[in-house]
């Protein structure tokens, strides 16, 4: 091995314990979960299901009545339930390596089941480790692994290890990492999938389109762990694919292979997960997506995601975030000349992998990141995750363009972009505070001072958000029931003395109401969930 590879592998690898240690730093700070978080752990461990009654269901219903059942008995409701109890349907110490159960439970979701079964593993391989830390290890292998591929890349772009050092860090050690590594959902994984299939297909058209290749049978293979992981991946196979076809028949090759690979994909994934087609086309998600269609303009939704874009990429630096987009204009219009000048297309083959692979990044980054701010049920950042590092690369790559056309010195370049990254990490580290480490000071007080009491919980009939609660409070004991069993809440708080009381959002006025008038006395805390409004029992 050459003493330039070993130093570029040293110098790759000091980066990720940079921004390894940045993650484990900030992951040492989260006190709480998303409602979706806990569900994760929930759904990845809890033991519902047997193969033989799963066998026996089968005979008389179909596989999402079956999967609906699932979901139904993992509630727990109307009994008291100890810490350990709780912890216990988070963790596979008594449920280990039982993927059937976990795919069982999908089945009722609206969610595919590979990233369930990683965390299922996960946490039979270590059966004693705290479930958040399970969560954060199986982000933080996916989003490593991301940053390794944003480096290879770059290498391919740029040819230069310190640029290609610059891109890594500015989304290493980014707000949306942090916020990816921290949040307990498939969307890490996702980023890594269609980042991964970027590169590879970046590759394979760098060795024109090898069918002979091993390449296209990986592809495949990443087509289907992303399609398995969440539907949005689609947004990033479709492009691909259609950029796959231009450039194939470009060059003058068969299409019919590639095409033939592709059917056998998708034939393989609807044989492993049939649900997928209910799931997207006849539930609530499904019917989320479909409002977002007819509801929002394309524009008019991007318009919406710029707060969370200007946090992700540039740590809420509006003024930065402006300049940064308007040097991308000078640079973007630049390029154009210089292509038009020179009669020179994206695609050319002169330029190999370079070339492919900003095309592949820039046709599949923004497409992706438009369809989903279009397509998302809700303005929030988790849909447009795997985007950011395509759009990183995307602004370094223009970026470094502008500065070589003035500095003409790549290392240069990538060293005032290594400090350009450096200041935003530093800035958003001072003033900004990560969306999913629930951390606030209010938050901390309030399970200082209450989470040694006992808890009840008081759904909606229709609306069940519990898991919030048992995620990420360690009261010693907790019933969960639903307003209309408000008969026996009333009885259990005739007993209990310093009970804490969460009720849902949804029904905390008609709650407070009844409990008023049959003499049971409230007290709010000035604390509440995302979910819950919090009262200590006065009686």
């Amino acid at each position: 091995m050459s003493k330039k590879k070993i130093l570029e592998i040293i110098i790759c690898t000091c980066c990720l314990i940079v921004i390894f240690m940045n993650a484990f730093h900030h992951m040492g700070k989260k006190k709480g979960l998303f409602l979706d978080e806990a569900l994760t752990f929930n759904f990845s461990n809890n033991t519902v299901f047997t193969m033989g009654q799963f066998f026996s269901d089968l005979k008389e219903m179909t596989l999402s009545e079956i999967g609906s059942n699932a979901l139904s008995k993992y509630d727990n409701k109307n009994v008291w339930l100890s810490h350990d109890e709780i912890e216990a349907t988070y963790t596979a110490k008594d449920n280990k390596f039982n993927y059937f159960n976990t795919y069982l439970i999908q089945l009722g979701d609206v969610h595919p089941p590979l990233y369930y079964m990683v965390v299922h593993t996960i946490s039979s391989l270590f059966p004693g480790m705290h479930f958040y830390y399970v969560g954060f290890i199986t982000n933080l292998f996916f989003l490593m692994g991301t940053c390794v591929l944003i480096y290879r890349l770059c290498m391919l772009i740029f040819g230069n290890n310190i640029c290609a050092i610059a891109c890594t860090l500015f989304y290493g050690l980014s707000f949306d990492f942090i916020n990816s590594v921290t949040f307990f959902r498939m969307y890490a994984m996702l980023t890594f999938w269609g980042i991964l299939l970027v590169y590879l297909n970046v590759i394979w058209a760098d060795a024109g389109f090898d069918y002979a290749s091993h390449i296209t049978k990986l592809i495949c293979i990443v087509e289907l762990a992303a399609m398995l992981t969440q539907y949005f991946a689609v947004f990033i196979i479709l492009p691909i694919f259609v950029l796959n076809i231009i450039l194939i028949k470009k060059i003058g090759n068969s299409i019919k292979p590639y095409v033939k690979g592709q059917f056998i994909t998708g034939f393989l994934y609807f044989l492993v997960w049939p649900i997928s087609i209910m799931h997207i086309l006849f539930t609530n998600r499904g019917g989320d997506v479909a409002t977002g269609i007819y509801k929002n303009t394309f524009l008019g939704r991007v318009f919406a995601y710029r707060y969370y874009l200007v946090n992700s990429i540039f740590g809420g630096a509006k003024k930065i975030a402006a300049a940064v987009v308007i040097l991308l204009i000078v640079a973007i219009c630049l390029k154009c000349y210089q292509m038009f000048k020179e009669k020179k297309r994206i695609a050319n083959h002169r330029d190999g992998d370079k070339n492919y692979a900003i095309t592949y990044i820039l046709i599949v980054g923004i497409f992706y990141y438009i369809v989903a701010c279009k397509l998302s049920p809700w303005v929030v950042d988790r849909y447009v995750m795997p985007a950011i590092p395509m759009i990183c690369i995307i602004i370094i790559y223009f970026l470094e363009y502008l500065f070589s056309r003035i500095i003409r010195n790549k290392n240069i370049s990538g060293l005032v972009l290594i400090c350009i990254s450096l200041i935003l990490f530093g800035r958003w580290c001072i003033r900004q505070n990560p969306y999913y480490l629930y951390n606030q000071p209010d938050r901390i007080d309030y399970k200082n001072t209450y989470e040694s009491y006992d808890a009840l919980i008081i759904d909606d009939d229709r609306q069940y958000y519990y898991a919030e609660i048992m995620g990420s409070f360690e009261h010693p004991n907790i019933y969960n029931t639903e307003f209309s069993n408000k008969e026996e809440v009333l009885k259990i708080l005739e007993k209990e003395q310093n009970c804490v009381v969460y009720i849902s959002k949804y029904i905390t006025n008609d709650a407070i109401t009844y409990f008023d008038n049959h003499d049971c006395k409230l007290n709010k805390v000035d604390y509440s969930t995302d979910a819950y409004d919090i009262f200590i029992s006065a009686n």
